[in-house]
């Protein structure tokens, strides 16, 4: 490339003549800017760096974070790893600024934890956090918390690959506690926070079937699961006790394509706390009225059989 543009330059000056010194200047601008490679700022992976030292048998928080560098994304996925001096307690999505995850960070059998998520508007921050993680101290030593691989892609319409950087975490794991807050979830006697669910459809996924999407934050513990309920009644005591709840993840494909159903949804925290939410149904009065339907034509022929056999009784009389 370099050379494709000392020979254009070369060729310029020659054709332009020996006067045209400010036209040589200009045309010399115009060739850098159009032949020289555009650089492209990277998104970074990084971590919560307040916390650089840990003792044996303590347990600590750590956001796992991105910065866009000022560029707009709107999918990313990756691999959080760590050291054997760790074990990794539990994963939250406290406060994370990612709506729809394709696959929500979790602990794998082989000690990772492997994420994958669209924000569908786009998303430019320098302290965008994706979620976090517990971690609990075993190993004496120099520890890290690390990115092995990671792929974001850029608003842009065309998804196009954005350049990646990962800064790891060190902390220095000693035999005596340090100044931490420690993770405990017992600790935690708040529900999750409310929030709203969403029903959608789109011809591009899911054969545009009915779902919806749900999302809400714990701040103490952290979320542990959703489960969910398709009803024709929303009678909260009775759904607190039910033992029809499903575990679910968003999004969630409906089972009632009509949209005549309640869907409730109850989120529960790593301690045991919950929130019940609802949507309500699209087409619920047209689903009541035909069982009312139902119900008056079985009133209308109980009491007509009702009444032949009285009259047949009767009669034999």
């Amino acid at each position: 490339m370099m050379a494709r543009l000392t020979w254009l330059i070369l060729v310029l000056w020659h054709f332009i003549g020996q006067g045209n010194y400010m036209k040589k200047v200009f045309f010399i601008i115009v060739c850098i800017l159009i032949f020289s490679p555009a650089t492209v700022s990277a998104a970074e992976f990084y971590f919560d760096n307040r916390i650089t030292a840990m003792g044996i048998g303590q347990t600590a928080e750590i956001g796992v974070f991105i910065d866009t560098e000022n560029q707009t994304i709107n999918a990313l996925e990756g691999v959080v790893k760590v050291d054997p001096n760790f074990e990794i307690r539990a994963v939250t999505l406290n406060n994370s600024f990612v709506p729809l995850w394709i696959e929500q960070p979790q602990i794998m059998p082989n000690g990772t934890i492997k994420f994958s998520g669209i924000v569908p508007g786009g998303f430019t921050d320098s302290y965008g956090l994706l979620f976090s993680l517990v971690l609990e101290a075993r190993i004496p030593g120099d520890a890290r918390v690390y990115m092995s691989k990671s792929r974001v892609l850029a608003h842009d319409g065309l998804g196009s690959a954005v350049n990646v950087t990962t800064k790891p975490l060190l902390i220095d794991i000693g035999l005596e506690e340090k100044d931490i807050r420690s993770w405990n979830a017992s600790d935690d006697t708040t529900p999750p926070e409310n929030f709203f669910p969403e029903i959608v459809r789109d011809n591009s996924i899911f054969d545009n079937q009915w779902f919806v999407i749900f999302n809400t934050q714990d701040k103490e513990s952290g979320i542990d699961y959703y489960e969910i309920q398709e009803t024709d009644y929303f009678d909260l005591d009775k759904l607190t006790e039910s033992n029809d709840w499903q575990r679910a993840v968003s999004p969630y494909i409906l089972s009632d394509q009509s949209r005549s159903s309640y869907v409730v949804i109850k989120a529960v925290d790593k301690s045991g706390n919950f929130r019940i939410v609802r949507v309500e149904p699209q087409n619920h009065e047209k689903k009541y009225t035909n069982k009312k339907y139902i119900w008056y034509q079985l009133t209308i022929w109980t009491i007509l059989i009702a009444g032949f056999v009285y009259i047949f009784f009767r009669k034999k009389r």
